[in-house]
């Protein structure tokens, strides 16, 4: 007996982290960025999370992948990195 059965779709690539992964040398060169600007130990397996399951970067790594692209002359900003964070709340906190 035969079975139609369908492929799953592809899951979508978390491009922005993607791109940091190219050009900081690889998941492991994002997680010494990460470690290195927040204090705490944070591995290639967390980078390896954050592009396949989580699709998202926490706040404090965003801003430090943010600013390790730019010092290699690329853009990638941390909204981009981190989606779901309320980044107008912290401007405007920063204004005051």
């Amino acid at each position: 007996m035969l079975y139609n059965v369908s492929m799953p779709a592809k899951k979508e690539i978390f491009r922005p982290l993607h791109k940091a992964i190219q050009l900081l040398g690889g998941q492991t060169g994002v997680a010494k960025v990460c470690s290195s600007a927040t204090g705490r130990k944070i591995g290639q397996q967390h980078v390896f999370n954050w592009l396949n399951r989580d699709h998202n970067v926490p706040s404090d790594c965003a801003m430090a992948i943010s600013i390790a692209v730019r010092e290699k002359g690329e853009e990638i900003s941390h909204e981009a990195l981190c989606p779901g964070y309320a980044w107008h709340l912290t401007e405007k906190i920063a204004e005051l």
